[in-house]
């Protein structure tokens, strides 16, 4: 798996974050979220992102959101997160999305390794550009997968 290094700046997320901390209610909250997205004032027209705190089975954290200016105004039941300056090696996801999962695992299994990078502990982040998933489950869906290395 070949990755990409990013330096992303700080950047404050706005949108719905997970209420239950379980793995599989990320695709219910992502419907809840599409049918609110034109409430939030973002800064990146036709990208959202998925940002993830924790690993899943232990203190996890998840919000679907767009990239908002620090002083854009959070809607009622949103939330924001301010993600710090962080380093990030920048995989990609072809396919289905339920097969995301088995992304990720060839990342921490092999990817991160093969090109020579640790991870760090930090917020790890699916960036969506709607040109490239014009249907989110569908076999031609693209996602970067920013997983975050020292």
């Amino acid at each position: 798996m070949q990755a990409r290094i990013v330096m992303q700046p700080a950047v404050r997320l706005i949108g719905l974050e997970l209420d239950d901390g379980r793995i599989e209610s990320i695709a219910p909250l992502w419907g809840r979220f599409n049918a609110r997205i034109g409430e939030i004032a973002g800064d990146e027209a036709g990208v959202a992102y998925g940002a993830c705190r924790g690993m899943p089975g232990q203190d996890f954290a998840y919000l679907a959101g767009v990239r908002a200016a620090p002083d854009a105004p959070v809607p009622a039941g949103m939330k924001a997160w301010d993600l710090p300056a962080q380093k990030y090696a920048v995989f990609q996801h072809r396919g289905y999305y339920r097969e995301i999962s088995a992304s990720f695992a060839r990342i921490f299994v092999g990817g991160l390794a093969e090109n020579h990078l640790s991870f760090m502990p930090a917020i790890g982040l699916e960036r969506y550009e709607f040109a490239r998933c014009p249907n989110p489950d569908g076999p031609h869906t693209e996602v970067d997968l920013y997983v975050p290395v020292a």
